[in-house]
């Protein structure tokens, strides 16, 4: 019989902040759809630029001394400087799931921003347990990620793995973060779906995660419908969000687990 290569075989997994970071062409192509261009090649990264040249994107190794992680040592940055306001940023460990990015730079180019404006709202729906205080902070039911503020008014995520109590990847937004870049990246954050990964691929061990059974699907063709959504949206005079159906077999509220 012959058997499906690995490279193809893919799982729904959750909690989706403890899957890996999945393929970074899931945040890029959909922009590249939308008019974003590379805006340097000297970079030892990708740097993106919107239309106008207003917000930017970029994924590059770490400076040089810096720690990180993860092996890959990767980061994500992502800045926006409106014609009034404040400068903004979100910066990401490499290991950031592409889903937890890919909901913010969808809220970039979205017409349809997401309702609400109370992240910790989004999260104890989702059954995170919220303290408030002179900061407040949010804590997954499984205790290994923790969303709260900080002194600058910004957010600061970090998620640690079960297996070691190392520090799997940290996020930071800045207070000037438009309300709905935060709102779609969060509600991404403790959304009860799956996102697919290879079994192989994934940073924690199996036990910690609802790992949904394997489809096969190679990791371009997720990414071709991502692109397709942000084309059919260009076609129509409108952009993002581009999701992927979502995977309900990795769906927090199935208590199913394989070992």
């Amino acid at each position: 019989m012959r058997r499906t290569p690995q490279s193809v075989l893919r799982h729904p997994v959750a909690p989706r902040y403890l899957a890996g970071s999945g393929d970074p062409r899931y945040v890029t192509a959909p922009l590249y759809a939308v008019g974003w261009t590379v805006s340097t090649q000297h970079l030892p990264g990708i740097r993106l630029a919107s239309p106008g040249g207003s917000r930017t994107l970029q994924l590059a190794p770490r400076p040089d001394g810096e720690s990180a992680p993860h092996p890959h040592g990767e980061s994500w940055t992502i800045t926006g400087r409106p014609d009034r306001g404040w400068a903004w940023s979100i910066s990401a460990d490499g290991q950031t799931p592409v889903e937890i990015i890919g909901a913010a730079t969808d809220a970039l180019t979205s017409g349809h921003a997401p309702t609400g404006n109370d992240e910790f709202a989004v999260l104890r729906s989702a059954g995170w347990s919220v303290s408030r205080g002179r900061l407040t902070t949010a804590t997954s039911p499984d205790g290994t990620c923790v969303v709260g503020t900080t002194a600058g008014a910004g957010l600061s995520i970090l998620a640690d793995c079960p297996d070691t109590g190392r520090t799997l990847w940290r996020a930071h937004l800045s207070g000037a973060t438009p309300t709905p870049v935060v709102t779609a990246l969060i509600g991404s954050l403790a959304s009860p779906y799956g996102v697919l990964r290879p079994r192989h691929a994934l940073p924690v061990s199996p036990s910690h995660l609802r790992v949904g059974e394997a489809v096969r699907i190679p990791a371009h063709r997720l990414v071709d419908l991502r692109v397709a959504a942000a084309r059919r949206a260009l076609r129509r005079g409108q952009s993002g969000p581009f999701p992927l159906p979502p995977s309900p077999a990795g769906d927090s509220r199935s208590p199913r687990r394989r070992p």
